[in-house]
């Protein structure tokens, strides 16, 4: 990432919009930003940290505390950067959170916060693309986070570590922990990739391991589901269920014989019971037909009088219509004649109206003479309004000003009283924070031991559904087990039923002359009697057979389930005597957590508000406030002269107007009244005209249509007289007395239907009901028997019979499920078996892979961290280049290669070498100056490694904020020596720094200068 412009607008000390160019520098890469303490160097690097990533370059302040104090409030906060990564130029922009002015109205509004990314259609250019070509790509604080870091590679965090060194923290990289430096070494040179597989690797093998436990305790289950204790066990019950089946077997057939005898003698009994009844309905439905008779008669005449009468209904509908022909055209004429005077006098009227137009129309000059004297007092007026307004805003705004600058006085003085107070918490402070590392190790124990007892509650919830569940799923089995017993209870009867029958049909497709299947024989006097009405058909049957199917499936399925919940239940039980390990209750515990939280809370809130710094900075806030004063009590002056001038300006003006014009809308709304009144003369005008006009029209199409309706009246009267003599004539062709007895013969045609529907199916019914009782006394005769048998006897040596065959079954049946469950659950845990030992073989390798690249192995080092420890060898090789020189061969860095701490994770530690006492020592133990050559060896060797790597990190600037006054001079020769060498690389560097040796030998500065209005910053180069 290379800078190319940077703007600032109310940003820190730079009230006023800021740019700097960075294009300017040309073929200078070294460069020192100098200027006053407070004047705004380390603004600038906030600025471009914020651009990037929504932070400042310091951990003490946030974004929204950067708006500039001596802005406007009409100024908008905002930071733009310009930078160029490779060919391809970006800009991005951030608005932080801020109060602003209101667009209507007074007082601020507060704004979120705003932040944008463009790419500009413009590449590899030296000086950076225009203002125009840019495409956004980001229009999101999150979206913009997210692609910036994308872009450079870097996270805020690593940004501040490797590009942007802000004061104070240029230890941190060198001092970091092995867990650290893996996380930033990590970003540059792209080595996720190890530590991905590395995951992937333990997360397979910890499946494996689970897969191989979940085994374990499904093969438990099954056991304990079948209520054996081993597999041999499950082997013997299968042996006896076996035996007890073919036992049960054997005992079926005598029994079936006797339910088949006791059925057939059931159903000879009940077909002629059916016969007896079908005799008995037969005559009832015969007499009930034939007493209808009379009714039917009489319907019969009155059908034939209604088809007559609809024979001549054409003729009356000409008389009635000829009739309401005539009855309407006198109806209309009367309206008509009756209109005529009222239209005549409307008429009248309007003539009247259209004789006073002449006194509107004068009314209507004078109206307009009137507007025009009144145009041209508008302009005045809004000039007038508008210094009114602006006269009480001023008035309102140095009120405003008068109470901050009262406001701002007593801050100044209270800010004074409170500076003994600040040194005394301050102390306070630095006592509670020493204690608080022994609280928070007390709430971790706790916490731990709340969240055992929360695992064991939630245990217990799930297990309670769990129990209720297995419940359910048992009482399903049984009446499943229930209705399965009736289906096969039913299918049974059924079956013997068409057993029975076989002999029967057989019977009925014999034929005189034709063999016998069975005996051979031609003749065939007596054949068995057909069954056909009372036997199932073979769909039925196998309808039957299907439901019993059905419901030993559903069993079956009832079965597993129940078998799988008794195993949850198991294994819950089995977790809960697991977590049985804490003594005390949950409200103790909850109870010392609370205590221990509000102590911690408490401590953290006095460390927070009384840093170390709290006393610098009451101070500074009190020097702050007296200059607010001061600015502010200046702006009151200036308002109050402004004030006297915009008085002046309203008098002028007020001698134009009028008085009573100047009340607020008093001339708009006479304007607007003469314009309405206007406008209202012209519309009565148009008004009375338009009606005089509609009165004539309405007169004489009145006369025209009396004159029409007299003619059409005559003709109507004729045509009335024509259809009066055919409908009479039409009603004694057809034997009708007069109109009324047409009238009542007539029916509705869907009445007319209905009688003759009514007709046929009488005459329909009476012959089958004929037909139905005489066979049904043939059948009965033929049968011989002169009373119904007494089926109930039958039935109960048939229930008796069955009964007895059914309950052999179930007994069969029962074994047999038993033993179909006890086979599917060998056969379950003889894949769980198999199974078993296939997971122990392949975690045999997976496990020892895993660890290895985790880090479980002699040097304690993941697979990404040995991958790392190549790079930061040779990064350590570069930084040692720089490092013997800048300390005249002392010091030299070094990997360290023993595990001090066997708990710990280690490979990426650091050490200096100290040439003067041939040791090796860690990095912590350098002094100020010493570190910050380290550092800064550090820095500059990763960033030469990182680029020498192809797809590296392109790592094209590096700003450093102040360090170099720990050096003495021999040491800062040397650093700067290696600072400038960078330029031969194309690297650019910024330094912050008050050392004054600095600003005379290096001729590039970026010279801050701070001002009552803000500060400006400008590139300033020696010689040009």
């Amino acid at each position: 990432m290379r800078p190319l412009r940077l703007t600032l607008e109310a940003f820190g000390p730079y009230a006023q919009g800021q740019t700097l160019d960075f294009t300017e520098l040309g073929q200078h890469e070294f460069f020192l930003i100098h200027g006053t303490t407070g004047s705004g160097k380390t603004t600038l690097l906030d600025a471009i940290t914020y651009a990037l990533y929504g932070e400042t370059s310091g951990a003490g302040r946030t974004a929204a505390q950067m708006r500039s104090q001596q802005a406007s409030p009409e100024s908008d906060t905002r930071v733009r950067f310009d930078f160029r990564i490779g060919s391809a130029c970006y800009r991005v922009e951030r608005l932080p959170e801020q109060e602003v002015a209101k667009k209507r109205g007074t007082g601020t509004t507060k704004r979120p916060a705003e932040a944008r990314l463009w790419r500009s259609q413009i590449t590899d250019t030296d000086a950076g693309p225009s203002e125009d070509g840019w495409t956004p790509i980001a229009t999101k604080a999150g979206q913009v986070n997210s692609e910036v870091s994308r872009l450079l590679g870097f996270s805020a965090e690593q940004f501040r570590q490797v590009i942007l060194i802000p004061q104070g923290r240029f230890r941190e990289v060198l001092e970091a922990d092995s867990k650290k430096r893996e996380e930033i070494l990590e970003t540059l040179f792209g080595t996720g990739l190890y530590s991905q597989l590395a995951e992937r690797l333990k997360s397979k093998a910890r499946g494996i391991e689970e897969a191989a436990k979940e085994g374990e305790r499904k093969k438990e289950a099954l056991l304990q589901a079948q209520q054996v204790e081993s597999t041999e066990a499950l082997h013997e019950r299968r042996e006896d269920l076996n035996k007890r089946c073919s036992d049960l077997a054997s005992a079926l057939k005598p029994l079936q014989e006797q339910r088949d005898k006791a059925a057939e003698g059931l159903a000879t009994a009940r077909r002629l019971n059916e016969q007896f009844q079908e005799a008995d309905a037969a005559s009832k439905e015969l007499k009930s037909l034939v007493a209808r008779k009379n009714e039917i008669d009489q319907s019969r005449q009155q059908l034939t009088s209604a088809r007559k009468a609809s024979s001549i209904r054409s003729e009356r509908e000409i008389w009635i219509r000829s009739q309401k022909q005539v009855s309407d055209i006198k109806s209309d004429l009367a309206r008509e004649q009756k209109r005529v005077p009222e239209l005549e006098k409307s008429l009248n009227q309007a003539k009247a109206q259209r004789e006073e137009q002449d006194q509107r129309a004068k009314r209507k000059e004078t109206l307009q003479r009137e507007q025009s004297q009144l145009q041209p007092l508008v302009a005045k007026l809004a000039t007038w309004t508008k210094t009114k307004s602006e006269l009480e805003a001023k008035s309102k705004e140095l009120r405003e000003q008068t109470s901050e600058a009262e406001r701002l006085k007593n801050a100044a003085n209270e800010s004074s009283k409170q500076l003994p107070e600040v040194e005394k918490h301050r102390d306070e402070a630095m006592q509670a924070k020493a204690a608080l590392p022994a609280l928070e190790a007390t709430q971790k124990t706790v916490q731990e031991q709340l969240e055992t007892l929360g695992r064991k509650k939630t245990l217990e919830k799930q297990l309670q559904p769990k129990q209720t569940d297995l419940a359910k799923k048992e009482a399903t089995g049984r009446q499943l087990a229930e209705e399965l017993k009736a289906k096969q209870k039913r299918l049974q009867e059924e079956q013997a039923l068409w057993d029975s029958g076989q002999a029967a049909l057989l019977a009925s497709q014999l034929t005189e002359d034709t063999p016998c299947p069975v005996c051979g024989s031609l003749h065939h006097p007596a054949p068995h009697q057909s069954l056909k009405d009372t036997l199932p058909s073979q769909e039925k049957l196998k309808a039957a057979r299907e439901a019993v199917a059905n419901i030993e499936k559903k069993l079956e399925t009832a079965r597993e389930e129940w078998q799988a919940a008794k195993a949850e239940v198991v294994e819950l039980n089995s977790q809960l005597k697991a977590l049985d390990k804490v003594e005390t209750t949950t409200e103790a515990l909850a109870k010392q957590a609370s205590t221990l939280a509000e102590k911690i809370e408490a401590t953290r809130k006095l460390v927070a508000a009384y840093p170390e710094t709290a006393l610098e900075k009451a101070k500074r806030r009190n020097e702050e406030t007296r200059k607010a004063f001061e600015t502010a009590d200046a702006k009151r002056i200036a308002t109050q002269n402004q004030l006297t001038q915009i008085q002046t300006s309203l008098e002028h003006l007020a001698r134009d107007i009028p008085d009573a014009l100047r009340a607020p809308q008093a001339l708009p709304n006479r304007l607007d009244q003469l314009e309405k009144e206007i406008e209202k003369i012209d519309h009565e005008m148009k008004r009375i005209e338009a009606s005089y006009q509609k009165s004539l029209t309405d007169y004489q199409n009145a006369q025209t249509r009396i004159e029409s309706l007299n003619k059409q009246l005559l003709q109507s009267e004729k045509n009335l007289q024509e259809s009066t003599q055919t409908w009479q004539s039409a009603l004694q062709r057809e034997a009708f007395r007069d109109d009324s007895a047409w009238q009542a013969a007539q029916l509705p045609p869907e009445e007319l239907q209905s009688l003759l529907t009514q007709i046929e199916a009488y005459d329909k019914q009476l012959a089958a009901a004929t037909d139905r009782h005489e066979r049904a006394r043939e059948t009965l005769a033929k049968s011989k028997a002169d009373k119904p048998p007494e089926l109930e006897t039958y039935a109960t040596k048939a229930r008796a019979a069955d009964e007895a065959l059914q309950e052999k079954r179930d007994e069969r049946t029962g074994i047999a499920k038993e033993l179909e469950g006890v086979e599917t659950a060998l056969r379950n845990l003889a894949k769980l078996e198999k199974e078993f030992g296939v997971l122990q073989q392949t975690y045999a390798v997976a496990g020892r892979v895993a660890d290895a690249v985790n880090g479980k192995n002699p040097l304690g080092m993941t697979l990404q961290r040995f991958v790392l420890t190549a790079f930061l060898d040779d990064t350590l090789i570069a930084a040692t280049a720089r490092l013997e020189r800048m300390s005249r061969g002392r010091y030299r860095l070094e990997r360290r290669r023993e595990r001090d701490d066997m708990r710990r994770a280690s490979g990426l530690d650091l050490d200096v070498f100290d040439e003067f006492t041939g040791q090796a020592r860690s990095v912590n133990t350098l002094s100020g100056g010493e570190s910050f050559l380290a550092s800064l060896s550090l820095a500059l060797g990763l960033a030469d490694v990182v680029q020498s790597y192809a797809g590296g990190i392109r790592m094209e600037a590096l700003f450093i904020d102040e360090g170099f006054g720990t050096l003495d001079q021999e040491a800062l020769d040397e650093a700067l020596k290696a600072l400038m060498d960078l330029r031969e690389k194309g690297r650019l560097v910024g330094i912050i720094s008050h050392v004054p040796e600095l600003k005379e030998r290096i001729d590039v500065r970026l010279e801050v200068t701070a001002t009552r209005e803000g500060s400006r910053a400008k590139f300033h180069i020696v010689g040009e």
